[in-house]
């Protein structure tokens, strides 16, 4: 998650366990959300959220796909399963029922998800997991190698 802005100041933002948020993407809040809902983010278990998207006090349901590009807005619902394909404009308020793929500007429907894709959708993300992890241990890795230089290096002030 590089380069990505996560802001709760308005209402709250929950981003379940096993989900991953690719690079650049921007989640934000609303005090209030016209359609009556919540105006939280609320992003369920073994989701992947594509580069470049935006996701505004909506609500996306576990293990729901949202394609690179992809606009979600307030009010919002990705269902379970559900697959958004790159590019996709989710207008306020609009529900994206279970198992389906939508796409477009606004989304439409375009097919019912099989039960094949939908055993991936899981698979899909505990791979993400993996490679977050990989990242993580290599990252803490290198930082620490600092750390140790810099405690080195204090032993030794220059003048």
């Amino acid at each position: 998650m590089y380069d990505c802005v996560v802001r709760g100041d308005l209402s709250s933002v929950f981003i379940a366990s096993h989900s991953t948020i690719m690079d650049k993407t921007v989640i934000t809040t609303s005090d209030k959300v016209g359609t009556g809902f919540r105006p939280n983010v609320e992003i369920g278990r073994h989701v992947v959220v594509g580069h470049n998207c935006h996701l505004r006090s909506c609500v996306i349901q576990d293990n729901a796909q949202i394609g690179d590009g992809a606009i979600v807005l307030e009010g919002s619902v990705v269902e379970k399963y559900s697959i958004l394909e790159p590019g996709s404009v989710v207008p306020p308020g609009r529900r994206i029922p279970a198992s389906q793929v939508w796409g477009g500007v606004p989304v439409r429907f375009i097919r019912d998800r099989d039960h094949e894709e939908e055993f991936n959708a899981t698979a899909i993300a505990a791979e993400y997991g993996r490679i977050n992890q990989l990242h993580k241990t290599e990252w803490a890795f290198d930082t620490m190698i600092h750390v140790e230089a810099e405690k080195e290096e204090a032993k030794f002030p220059t003048a």
